[in-house]
């Protein structure tokens, strides 16, 4: 009887971090100028060390937590879509969902949408 001398690790799964349009764009500027374990490191001095900013287009990582950035550079990430574009999604998607009721949920999006001060282009603009 052999046995495996190495225990076979299943990936742990992990569910992509959601930065913004503004994050994401500024990552994706950094990456491209230093290697990740470089980005990793100024950020953890950004943060526990010096309690240094980043500056000027790379402004909106300074919003990113650790976790989140080495999650981001390693795992990968999603741009999260904006409240518009969650709303635009849901109305155009009514019909497929509620049939019928279609036209009575995409009235009360639009009321909703009304009620707080958004304009929406395809929706209530």
């Amino acid at each position: 009887m052999t046995t495996d001398p190495k225990p076979r690790q299943e990936p742990i799964p992990t569910l992509p971090v959601q930065l913004t349009r503004e994050q994401a764009e500024a990552l994706i500027l950094i990456m491209k100028h230093k290697p990740a374990d470089d980005i990793v490191l100024r950020h953890s001095k950004t943060f526990i060390i010096t309690r240094e900013r980043w500056l000027g287009e790379l402004d909106p990582l300074n919003d990113l937590s650790m976790d989140d950035m080495i999650r981001a550079i390693y795992y990968g990430y999603e741009i999260a879509r904006t409240p518009e574009e969650q709303l635009l999604q849901e109305f155009e998607q009514a019909e497929a969902r509620y049939g019928v009721d279609s036209v009575a949920f995409r009235t009360g999006l639009q009321m909703a949408a009304e009620i707080l001060g958004h304009k929406v282009a395809g929706v209530n603009a």
